[in-house]
């Protein structure tokens, strides 16, 4: 008697259907996001590491108060602006005129309220650094890296909302990968 030979059951099917062709995209997607977010989280693990093996105690707590007067500023200077900006921006982003308005006025609003924040937090971050015995050159050094960084995360801020807002998990994913590695890259140098 011949053997009678069947085709799997539903293989073709499976392939063909529009369901799991979008669910495997998305998974693919979604992978790829999980994957570089990793590598981002790792990057920023290294760091740390780094950052604790270069500098001694007494600089590594210089380090932190800055740091925690960089998010304080920075928290300052937001005050519910990312929030507003993604909650509106998610009904005028295809608008193209309106979107830009809003990227404008939200730049605008950040750097005033981050003007009124420095006014506000620089003497005490001055205060803090030297009471615990930084140098008068250390100290300034400092508050202008705080700055510069405070300046970099303002932008940043507002106008990382634009990929999110148009779902694009590359340009996102660029986003974070450059700025892990270029805060890396600074610690090595």
């Amino acid at each position: 008697m011949p053997l009678i030979e069947f085709p799997p059951a539903g293989v073709t099917d499976v392939l063909q259907s529009p369901y799991l062709r979008r669910l495997i995209q998305s998974g693919r997607i979604v992978g790829g996001f999980i994957t570089v977010q990793v590598i981002v989280q790792i990057i920023g693990f290294l760091s740390g590491i780094l950052l604790i093996r270069v500098l001694d105690q007494r600089e590594y707590a210089f380090f932190t108060i800055a740091n925690t007067m960089q998010g304080t500023l920075n928290l300052l200077a937001d005050i519910g602006i990312s929030i507003g900006l993604v909650s509106i921006g998610g009904r005028v982003w295809q608008d193209r005129r309106r979107f830009s308005e809003l990227i404008s006025t939200a730049l605008y609003v950040r750097h005033r309220l981050a003007l009124v924040g420095v006014i506000a937090v620089s003497p005490a971050l001055y205060f803090m650094l030297a009471r615990n015995g930084a140098s008068l050159t250390y100290t300034l050094l400092l508050i202008v890296i705080v700055l510069i960084g405070l300046a970099l995360q303002l932008d940043v801020g507002v106008l990382g909302a634009i990929p999110r807002l148009r779902a694009d998990i590359k340009v996102i994913q660029r986003i974070d990968l450059v700025g892990a590695g270029l805060r890396l890259t600074i610690l090595v140098m």
